[in-house]
């Protein structure tokens, strides 16, 4: 785990005010909850617009970086949340952090790249620091359930249709691959073909995370969309809805969508977009981008990402060390800022693994030697193996954590 094993909430609730503004209201802190709203200024995407421009194209420097931060710093923390946060952090053991969950109403407000707010007393940005990860918090069903051993399995889909930008599959499964094998055989990653049937198929063999890599967009009529492959190779656009309803009820507690977009909402209508479209069908936790992520900033936060889910940390601290990949080998560009997570699990922890026998908690995500291990083959049988403890094979009872 890390250095900072538990987090406190910092419920911060973005809502309609009057007509010409918003209102700002901390439901929950270790420093209590607000007296009353804040007004905040309805002209906040005005006033931040060509900073905004800038990053979405990803040339803003680092200096245009921490301005635009700081501008939506202080929108968001007027004194009075400030003098919460400040209070909130004070209050703070050594090994705990605050989890900044801003739950935001008005649907226009998605577009804003929360994720850069810069924080000019500590000199940092927020989402940066693991003491302080931020997330777009939806409340809605969730269920925790156990990983059934102590392996990670990883469902890899990439998408690469004709009269689109190429992706050579084989040598991106492969980087992806590379990347995972470095952590130990604790994430175990299968590979399945991006088309709606063969997800559907997949996902009945129990995944736990989904991985896709490919083309996204949004469309002001259908919304957000992934573009998916027919057996032939063509194109498919399939929109949120569709989507949400094929990993509905799915095995699935994780998504990383890869894909242009794949985070972008629409100003009218908040779930239109895939990712809280996808929170809001029952998963707890999805890692979408606001924009295209380079590959080498990709695979930087993929290593560090499931490293992180791998040892056990929240989702929310795992994608803090997944940003933090991505700004120490690209520190002047602002490529960091585009994974964005929205989140329904309250604490952040999608699973927890337990040896039934003992009724012990496990160790830290590590497959001890001989297993237990978690192969898919979709083009034939799932076999699963467990290890070999003490001697003796064991199984590992699945058990719902409440």
């Amino acid at each position: 785990m890390p250095k900072t094993t538990y987090y406190q909430n910092f419920d911060l609730l973005v809502s309609a005010g009057r007509a010409d503004d918003y209102a700002l209201r901390v439901l929950d802190s270790p420093a209590h909850e607000s007296a009353q709203p804040s007004a905040a200024s309805a002209e906040i995407q005005t006033s931040v617009a060509n900073g905004l421009s800038a990053l979405r194209s990803l040339t803003l420097d680092r200096a245009g970086l921490r301005a635009l931060g700081a501008a939506l710093m202080t929108w968001l923390f007027p004194a009075p949340i400030m003098e919460l946060y400040r209070a909130s952090l004070a209050r703070l053991g050594l090994d705990e952090g605050l989890r900044v969950r801003l739950r935001i109403e008005p649907p226009e407000l998605h577009e804003l790249p929360w994720e850069c707010c810069y924080d000019a007393e500590t000199g940092g940005f927020i989402a940066l620091d693991p003491r302080t990860p931020l997330v777009r918090y939806l409340a809605g069903p969730f269920e925790r359930q156990r990983l059934p051993g102590t392996a990670l399995s990883v469902l890899v889909a990439i998408a690469s249709p004709r009269g689109y930008p190429k992706l050579e599959a084989g040598p991106e499964y492969a980087r992806i691959e590379d990347a995972l094998d470095a952590l130990g055989g604790r994430v175990d990653v299968g590979r399945v073909a991006a088309t709606v049937d063969a997800l559907q198929d997949a996902l009945r063999h129990g995944p736990r995370a989904l991985h896709f890599v490919g083309h996204g967009g949004f469309d002001p009529v259908l919304g957000g969309v992934l573009v998916l492959e027919d057996p032939q190779g063509e194109a498919v656009a399939v929109d949120a809805e569709v989507v949400a309803a094929l990993l509905r009820g799915s095995s699935l507690r994780l998504a990383v969508l890869n894909a242009c977009e794949s985070a972008r909402t629409d100003p009218r209508d908040t779930f239109a977009g895939i990712a809280p479209r996808l929170v809001q069908a029952g998963l707890p936790a999805v890692v979408a981008m606001q924009t295209a992520l380079s590959d080498d900033a990709a695979l930087h936060f993929t290593r560090a990402f499931y490293a992180a889910i791998a040892d056990g940390w929240p989702v929310d601290a795992a994608v803090t060390a997944g940003r933090q990949a991505i700004f120490a080998h690209a520190a002047e560009r602002p490529d960091w800022t585009v994974p964005v997570l929205y989140l329904s699990a309250p604490d952040g922890v999608l699973w927890e693994p337990e040896l039934a026998l003992t009724g012990q908690a496990a160790p830290p995500l590590q497959a001890p030697p001989g297993g237990p291990s978690f192969q898919f083959n979709f083009q034939g049988p799932v076999t699963i193996t467990t290890g070999v403890m003490g001697g003796e094979q064991r199984t590992t009872t699945v058990m719902d954590f409440n």
